[in-house]
Protein backbone atom coordinates (compact mmCIF):
# COMPACT_ATOMS: atom_id res chain seq x y z
CA UNK A 1 0.00 0.00 0.00
CA UNK A 2 1.13 3.34 -0.67
CA UNK A 3 1.15 6.26 1.88
CA UNK A 4 1.18 9.46 1.12
CA UNK A 5 4.62 11.40 2.12
CA UNK A 6 5.48 14.87 3.09
CA UNK A 7 8.57 16.72 3.46
CA UNK A 8 10.13 17.06 6.38
CA UNK A 9 13.68 18.98 7.08
CA UNK A 10 16.21 17.89 9.14
CA UNK A 11 18.84 20.18 10.58
CA UNK A 12 21.01 18.27 11.85
CA UNK A 13 22.36 14.57 11.61
CA UNK A 14 25.09 12.69 12.84
CA UNK A 15 27.69 11.93 9.59
CA UNK A 16 30.65 10.33 9.56
CA UNK A 17 33.60 13.53 9.74
CA UNK A 18 35.53 12.21 6.61
CA UNK A 19 32.51 12.70 4.32
CA UNK A 20 30.79 15.46 6.20
CA UNK A 21 31.97 17.99 3.89
CA UNK A 22 30.70 16.17 1.02
CA UNK A 23 27.33 15.45 2.55
CA UNK A 24 27.16 19.31 3.61
CA UNK A 25 27.90 20.19 -0.27
CA UNK A 26 25.63 18.21 -1.76
CA UNK A 27 22.94 19.30 0.42
CA UNK A 28 23.80 22.61 -0.64
CA UNK A 29 21.99 22.34 -3.82
CA UNK A 30 18.67 22.78 -5.23
CA UNK A 31 16.40 19.84 -5.10
CA UNK A 32 19.37 17.41 -3.52
CA UNK A 33 19.29 16.01 0.12
CA UNK A 34 21.50 12.92 1.29
CA UNK A 35 19.90 9.76 2.57
CA UNK A 36 23.15 7.42 4.20
CA UNK A 37 27.01 7.91 4.03
CA UNK A 38 30.09 6.35 5.13
CA UNK A 39 33.24 7.70 4.95
CA UNK A 40 34.99 3.81 4.70
CA UNK A 41 33.07 0.75 3.78
CA UNK A 42 34.82 -2.39 3.44
CA UNK A 43 34.15 -5.14 1.63
CA UNK A 44 35.35 -8.45 -0.28
CA UNK A 45 35.13 -9.36 -3.76
CA UNK A 46 35.82 -12.73 -4.30
CA UNK A 47 35.61 -14.82 -8.05
CA UNK A 48 37.25 -16.99 -10.04
CA UNK A 49 37.55 -19.44 -12.74
CA UNK A 50 39.35 -22.24 -14.77
CA UNK A 51 40.41 -23.15 -11.26
CA UNK A 52 41.79 -19.47 -10.50
CA UNK A 53 40.35 -17.69 -7.75
CA UNK A 54 40.76 -14.55 -6.02
CA UNK A 55 39.72 -12.26 -2.91
CA UNK A 56 39.98 -8.57 -2.64
CA UNK A 57 39.26 -6.61 0.42
CA UNK A 58 38.06 -2.60 -1.23
CA UNK A 59 37.78 0.40 1.11
CA UNK A 60 35.31 2.94 -0.50
CA UNK A 61 33.52 5.76 1.14
CA UNK A 62 29.64 6.74 -0.44
CA UNK A 63 26.55 9.27 -0.14
CA UNK A 64 23.50 8.05 -1.56
CA UNK A 65 20.79 11.08 -2.61
CA UNK A 66 18.28 11.98 -3.72
CA UNK A 67 17.99 14.94 -6.61
CA UNK A 68 14.83 15.65 -8.48
CA UNK A 69 16.49 18.27 -10.97
CA UNK A 70 18.21 16.91 -13.77
CA UNK A 71 20.28 20.09 -14.97
CA UNK A 72 21.75 19.78 -11.03
CA UNK A 73 22.34 15.69 -10.98
CA UNK A 74 24.17 17.07 -14.30
CA UNK A 75 26.32 19.12 -12.59
CA UNK A 76 27.17 17.27 -9.63
CA UNK A 77 28.58 14.16 -12.55
CA UNK A 78 30.76 16.53 -14.09
CA UNK A 79 32.11 18.09 -10.92
CA UNK A 80 32.81 14.68 -9.15
CA UNK A 81 33.51 12.46 -13.04
CA UNK A 82 37.65 10.98 -12.23
CA UNK A 83 36.84 10.99 -8.24
CA UNK A 84 33.98 9.26 -7.53
CA UNK A 85 31.23 6.64 -9.74
CA UNK A 86 27.79 7.33 -9.92
CA UNK A 87 25.79 4.57 -9.43
CA UNK A 88 21.72 5.09 -9.91
CA UNK A 89 19.38 2.35 -9.10
CA UNK A 90 15.45 2.20 -8.01
CA UNK A 91 14.45 1.97 -4.52
CA UNK A 92 11.13 2.51 -3.31
CA UNK A 93 9.70 4.29 -6.04
CA UNK A 94 12.19 6.60 -7.11
CA UNK A 95 15.71 6.95 -8.45
CA UNK A 96 18.33 6.99 -5.95
CA UNK A 97 21.95 8.06 -6.59
CA UNK A 98 25.01 6.48 -4.71
CA UNK A 99 28.44 8.85 -5.44
CA UNK A 100 31.20 6.33 -4.84
CA UNK A 101 34.41 7.10 -4.33
CA UNK A 102 36.95 4.02 -4.84
CA UNK A 103 39.38 3.62 -3.77
CA UNK A 104 39.08 5.76 -0.62
CA UNK A 105 41.53 8.07 -1.69
CA UNK A 106 40.19 10.01 -3.90
CA UNK A 107 37.48 11.03 -0.96
CA UNK A 108 39.61 13.38 0.39
CA UNK A 109 41.59 14.51 -2.77
CA UNK A 110 38.19 15.33 -3.95
CA UNK A 111 37.16 17.49 -0.92
CA UNK A 112 40.38 19.25 -0.81
CA UNK A 113 40.00 20.25 -5.07
CA UNK A 114 36.38 20.68 -5.11
CA UNK A 115 34.16 21.38 -1.85
CA UNK A 116 34.46 24.92 -1.15
CA UNK A 117 36.25 25.56 2.87
CA UNK A 118 32.78 26.47 4.23
CA UNK A 119 32.35 22.99 3.42
CA UNK A 120 34.62 21.60 5.62
CA UNK A 121 34.79 19.56 9.19
CA UNK A 122 36.12 22.75 11.78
Amino acid sequence: MKHKTQRVVIQQADVDRGIAPVVKWLNSFPGVFTRYSCEDNQYAVSGGEDNVSYSVSLSRAYVIFHCDNERTLIDIVSVCSGWAELIVDFYCGSLRYTLQFLPKENLSSFIETWVPKGFWNK
